[in-house]
């Protein structure tokens, strides 16, 4: 399933439902070797032009204090080279930030926010896709530019739960602020083939060859 689609689908699955505990967070930590996250831009470069840049604030009636993050070392739509790892909340990024399109798309910032409004308030910004949730940055209110990571795979969410309680409920803190969330991201720790080696040993899982 598409992430794009599966993001918009609140529900229950194989974390939520798993035989542990469920407070006891993502678990052990990483080696001492590990390296920090470096990001890269896409291969297929589009400019984003500060037109599009301030159209989008003020259509989203972001006040300047909340201005929409730009990764350093890449940008508007760049991605993790490899993946990158937050250990602390089992965060994983895999696949590249929204940009700013001209025309609706699976990427687009304001596209997919309008497609959220179940998961967080007007008060948060999606700004990726990651494994098992979403990124979001406060743009309005207290804590403005820190960052989230609202998971769709939660066992705290529960129907019923309308944006402003998921808010109040089920976002993780990731850092204060963009740069502070991108200190905590490992770069393509081993331990991440290591744990794939043993689901692969065990049976859980199989190796899918990936095209360049």
């Amino acid at each position: 399933m598409p992430v794009e689609v599966k993001a918009l689908l609140r529900h229950h699955g194989g974390l939520a439902t798993a035989r542990v505990e469920q407070r006891n967070g993502a678990g052990r930590g990483l080696s001492k070797k590990t390296k920090q996250a470096h990001f890269g831009l896409p291969r297929e470069l589009v400019a984003v032009e500060e037109r599009q840049v301030l159209a989008l604030e003020e259509d989203k009636r972001i006040p300047a204090a909340g201005r929409v993050p730009l990764v350093p070392e890449g940008g508007w739509g760049c991605a993790p080279v490899g993946v990158a790892l937050d250990a602390e909340l089992g965060l994983l990024v895999d696949q590249p930030f929204f940009t700013v399109r001209e025309e609706a798309a699976v990427n687009d910032l304001a596209y997919v926010n309008k497609c959220l409004r179940d998961h967080v308030t007007k008060d948060y910004l999606g700004v990726a896709f990651v494994q098992g949730g979403l990124l979001v940055v406060k743009v309005r209110g207290e804590a403005t530019g820190s960052v989230w990571f609202c998971p769709y795979d939660d066992a705290r969410d529960r129907d019923g739960l309308d944006a402003a309680a998921r808010v109040r409920e089920l976002l993780l803190p990731c850092g204060e602020d963009f740069d502070a969330f991108l200190s905590r991201l490992a770069g393509s720790p081993p331990e991440l083939e290591t744990v794939a080696q043993l689901m692969v040993d065990g049976g859980f899982a199989r190796v899918v060859p990936v095209g360049e």
